[in-house]
């Protein structure tokens, strides 16, 4: 964390049916985020993500983006996205802690409890939309937390907070 604190975290990331949809695109845009000063990436797929770790050398934070029937939670959703970037080997998974159902109705408590246990080495990174998500996530998750105040829509003007009086700022 101490890398990517205070400093600039750059997104790289295309869906598929997007211009730029494409590993080795993603790769190059993660370079040229790294020759202007970033020092972290932000990456969606393992297939993105192992082509960006053969360019550069940041942390990346890894999220996989997929819908399921019956659940609006988009970012890194279960356990299996989770599984497949903790074997990727990402530094930081980001997962949605927003207040919208997950699947069959599991809580982020009770889905963030059993993705701790099973991995509770990994450093995990909360997507939240306001203040109040922001502070139930840290409840669980812990700080640092980041806020992106427009969440996954291109925000700007999130930031780390360290401790809840900062979130509240």
């Amino acid at each position: 964390m101490e890398k990517i604190h205070n400093n600039l975290i750059v997104s790289c990331q295309a869906l598929e049916g997007e211009p730029l949809h494409s590993s080795f695109i993603m790769s190059k845009m993660a370079l040229a985020a790294q020759m202007g000063g970033a020092k972290g990436i932000r990456a969606n797929s393992v297939e993105d993500i192992h082509a960006i770790k053969k360019e550069v050398d940041l942390p990346i934070i890894g999220i996989i983006k997929k819908d399921y029937v019956g659940t609006d939670v988009y970012i890194t959703p279960t356990m299996k996205e989770v599984d497949a970037l903790v074997e990727e080997g990402v530094d930081i998974i980001a997962m949605d802690a927003t207040i919208q159902s997950r699947l069959n109705d599991l809580s982020l408590d009770d889905f963030f409890k059993a993705v701790k246990e099973k991995y509770p080495h990994q450093l995990f990174m909360a997507d939240c939309s306001t203040i109040e998500e922001g502070i139930a996530a840290a409840s669980e998750i812990g700080y640092p937390v980041v806020l992106r105040p427009a969440f996954t829509l291109g925000g700007t003007g999130g930031g780390f907070a360290d401790d809840e009086e900062e979130l509240v700022l």
